[in-house]
């Protein structure tokens, strides 16, 4: 579980929408996707099948479509 740092869902939609690096949007997206799962009240929660994965990460990631090489090895060149 990630700490959550008390941002608002718009807080975290904007981040997603505008991230910078795609681990930032991937942080994002599963904090937003924690968040849900903590509002149902589901007695089941922890079954394996609902717990998100690295995998639904990469899959939300994916689905934003084509990644920039260039801009992910500017920013890592700029480390």
């Amino acid at each position: 579980m990630m700490q959550d740092k008390d941002l608002t869902d718009d807080v975290l939609d904007e981040i997603i929408a505008g991230a910078k690096t795609s681990m930032e949007q991937y942080l994002a997206l599963s904090l937003k996707a924690e968040r849900a799962a903590n509002r149902q009240p589901n007695l089941q929660q922890n079954i394996p099948e609902n717990i998100p994965t690295l995998r639904d990460g990469l899959a939300a990631i994916r689905s934003l479509g084509e990644i920039d090489s260039g801009k992910i090895q500017a920013e890592r060149d700029s480390l």
